[in-house]
């Protein structure tokens, strides 16, 4: 299960954003920068933006950036036999 919350429009972050659902969802959140207060809930934020050494605008940058103590490990070992 894969959800996706676009919080760009939102002023207050929705309730539901992180009520404990199935331990099976993978749930992305655009926009998520607009509410530090959110940031220590997250178990990784990923950034893409425009690559400002590329003139045309074509060319983006994807850094991750992984919460402490949390891990790709963390998030996949779980599931991995279900592959």
């Amino acid at each position: 299960l894969v959800e996706h919350w676009d919080l760009y429009r939102l002023k207050d972050v929705p309730d539901e954003l992180f009520e404990t659902g199935s331990v099976d969802c993978l749930r992305l959140i655009e926009w998520s920068d607009k509410f530090p207060e959110i940031r220590d809930r997250l178990d990784a934020v990923i950034r893409i933006e425009f690559d400002p050494a590329d003139p045309d605008m074509k060319a983006r940058l994807l850094s991750v950036f992984w919460n402490e103590g949390t891990s790709i490990g963390d998030l996949f070992t779980e599931h991995a036999n279900d592959l």
